[in-house]
């Protein structure tokens, strides 16, 4: 019995921390230039590896702070996309999202939304 009850709180304790989902940050100094805009899908070989900056959320708090952040951004009329300076990609239990970000927006799911001080913290 004892062997079932510590197998069973195993298997749950295992499952909700597999259900929080991880993120992978990215970035560039946000206020580097560059010649030409940064495209989101070019941007890993737009930068040198020594330039890159790359950081892992793991756990409740970070985490939910990001997603919580990403959904309350305002779109933002913009029409060719961002300036690619960070690229955070987010690996859920089913899916993985990834989301772009210059210093000014967001560019998430083909849509740009105005980035907060928040989120900034939390990308640089």
């Amino acid at each position: 019995m004892t062997k079932l009850l510590i197998a069973i709180i195993l298997f749950f304790g295992i499952q909700s921390r597999s259900s929080i989902p991880i993120v992978e940050i990215k970035s560039v100094n946000k206020d580097i230039l560059t010649y030409a805009r940064v495209d989101c899908s070019k941007f890993e070989e737009s930068f040198e590896k020594n330039e890159m900056k790359r950081s892992m959320l793991r756990g409740n708090g970070k985490v939910n702070d990001l997603i919580s952040e990403l959904e309350k951004l305002e779109i933002q009329d913009r029409k060719n996309g961002t300036d690619t300076r960070a690229m955070i990609t987010i690996k859920y239990a089913d899916h993985t999202e990834t989301i772009c970000a210059d210093k000014f927006s967001i560019y998430r799911n083909g849509t740009c939304y105005k980035i907060t001080d928040k989120l900034k913290k939390l990308i640089w």
